[in-house]
């Protein structure tokens, strides 16, 4: 029984996972200071934030991105400290007391336990004066375990008469390159704003892979006499596909100390799949009246797969305010507010309050430290510096989850940016 429930959990994870490869939302500057970026972002950065922070007086009139690598790994539970108390020989002496597997499952969420990992790369950003254009991997993937599959595989059956229901699994995910033209253009706005603009992404989206689940099912029922059991897991597959989305923005400045921005992501954003398309289901079964002897087991587990036709994955609107106000000449403070209106392909619809400081003791090296609260990582740390010299820009971020310390963090996010200005 343990051996199927495993096999369920590891097809879910792979299924949520195996789209993972590229993600988009934050970078090394934007991750320093915890996700309060919107309206601080300017030049090649504004790109993924909002495009009408191009309209706004910035010095530099031409960027080039040439290399951008972000990554995030998390969980929603479980800290490197947890790990190795539970997961490791010298944690717990190679076996688990009943104690133990209580303090494991009461750091799991009645939820469920979610998992989430991305990469980003961003292949090449060029921004001249008000406009530019981008080409960047991105995706979104999450997973969820249910509590009750965990508390079955760690505990095993201990009441004769019980019913264990797993339909909360759930994971889904997708990547994609995407092309991005940026526009942007100023509007005189003096009686509210000294400076005003709006701005425009026009995306095109080339996709690579998606795989969602769109059933996962199923039921372990205990007699005094019998174990009868079976899981229903149904997901649908695409490898190639396109699709268009815009991304619209106003941003403005008060008394060159106050910046504004607002921006609406992903409007009637989407890819609609068309090659190599299927759906998949695996099924066990399980039914015996050998309660005692799991050997005598009668099971069955069958997969198939089915062509089926094309289908459009909708990608979440997104909507992010962001106000910055500048302290000093080289002090910068953020607050930022995000809200994605459905939980699905990575976004989470809970949502994300951040604030963030940038300071420059010299313009060669920035400092940031920010702070998020909800989204999809809950609370999440972030440190950031970076090396600026000339026309030469190198910045550099870490994040913690859930924690203030490494050991106690529930994932990390990296990120690494190199860029050219001119």
């Amino acid at each position: 029984m343990k051996n199927i429930l495993v096999i369920s959990v590891l097809v879910l994870c792979l299924i949520s996972f195996s789209t993972s490869s590229f993600a988009q939302g934050f970078n090394a500057t934007g991750l320093g200071m915890g996700n309060a970026f919107g309206a601080v972002a300017r030049g090649v950065d504004a790109f993924a934030w909002n495009p009408a922070n191009l309209a706004l007086k910035y010095e530099n009139r031409m960027e080039i991105n040439l290399i951008g690598f972000n990554f995030n790994a998390a969980n929603s539970s479980l800290s490197i400290d947890d790990y190795k108390r539970y997961f490791t020989e010298s944690g717990h002496g190679g076996h688990w007391e009943q104690h133990e597997i209580e303090e494991l499952l009461a750091l799991i969420p009645e939820e469920g336990l979610d998992v989430n990992g991305d990469v980003q790369a961003n292949v090449l950003g060029l921004l001249f004066g008000r406009f530019g254009l981008s080409v960047q991997g991105i995706g979104k993937a999450i997973g969820v375990i249910p509590k009750s599959t965990l508390e079955l595989y760690l505990k095993g059956n201990q009441d004769q008469f019980k019913e264990f229901s797993f339909k909360d699994f759930d994971g889904d995910g997708f990547s994609a390159v995407k092309f991005s033209l940026s526009l942007s253009h100023p509007i005189p706005v003096k009686k509210y704003f000294d400076e005003f603009g709006v701005g425009l992404n026009v995306n095109y989206y080339n996709g690579i892979a998606m795989a969602e689940v769109t059933r996962a099912e199923g039921s372990l029922v205990t007699t005094s006499n019998a174990i009868v059991s079976s899981m229903d897991v149904i997901s649908r597959t695409g490898q190639g596909g396109s699709g268009f989305g815009f991304d619209l923005g106003a941003a403005g400045k008060i008394k060159d100390d106050w910046t504004v921005s607002m921006v609406l992501r992903n409007i009637f954003a989407g890819i609609t799949w068309s090659q190599q398309l299927e759906e998949n289901r695996v099924t066990f079964v399980v039914d015996s009246i050998k309660i005692g002897d799991f050997g005598e087991l009668d099971s069955l587990v069958s997969t198939s797969t089915y062509s089926i036709e094309e289908f459009r994955t909708r990608i979440p609107l997104v909507f992010h305010l962001g106000v910055a106000y500048d302290l000093k000449d080289n002090l910068t403070l953020a607050l930022d507010l995000e809200q994605a209106f459905e939980d699905k392909l990575g976004y989470s619809d809970k949502a994300q309050i951040a604030v963030g400081v940038e300071y420059l003791p010299t313009p060669i090296v920035p400092l940031r430290l920010g702070m998020s609260f909800g989204g999809k990582w809950k609370y999440l740390l972030g440190l950031g510096t970076g090396l600026h010299l000339g026309f030469f820009h190198l910045d550099l971020a870490y994040a913690m989850h859930q924690a203030m310390w490494p050991t106690k963090s529930t994932g990390y996010s990296a990120a690494a940016n190199i860029k050219f200005v001119f």
